[in-house]
């Protein structure tokens, strides 16, 4: 059986209350992860993050795939180590605090796209961790 993801001793004491507001607001929002390369298009990717989410009965939650992330390279100007993702490789996802997608679309400096924070949709591939050894 699934364990809750509360229990009575959450709210028992002020300081258990805090703690478990803020694992609650924490668990809104997304910082790191792992993911999985599903479909690979020049420069951008998309990816199915590994780690499942948690229902509140304890289930397992299935993330969808996030569309459209840009893929980080070692580059300094005109040069760069050039090694692009395969479908199927495991990797790091950096997820941005604010909206991007303005800054994705125009490679300029702009406000947030939107209110979103510390959403998937947000994320950078920084490459490969868990694959199979290089050949």
């Amino acid at each position: 059986m699934a364990q809750p993801l509360s229990n009575p001793t959450d709210v028992n004491s002020e300081i258990n209350a805090q703690d478990f507001m803020l694992r609650q607001f924490l668990g809104k929002h997304v910082f790191i992860t792992l993911g999985q390369v599903v479909a690979v298009e020049g420069e951008f990717i998309d990816v199915r993050p590994m780690v499942m989410g948690v229902a509140a009965d304890g289930s397992p939650v299935e993330h969808g795939v996030i569309y459209n992330l840009p893929v980080w390279r070692l580059q300094g100007g005109s040069n760069a180590v050039i090694m692009p993702p395969h479908v199927g490789d495991i990797g790091f996802l950096g997820i941005c605090d604010r909206d991007i997608s303005a800054v994705k679309a125009t490679r300029q400096a702009a406000m947030p796209g939107s209110k979103r924070t510390h959403n998937y949709a947000d994320a950078i591939w920084f490459g490969g961790v868990l694959n199979g050894a290089p050949v």
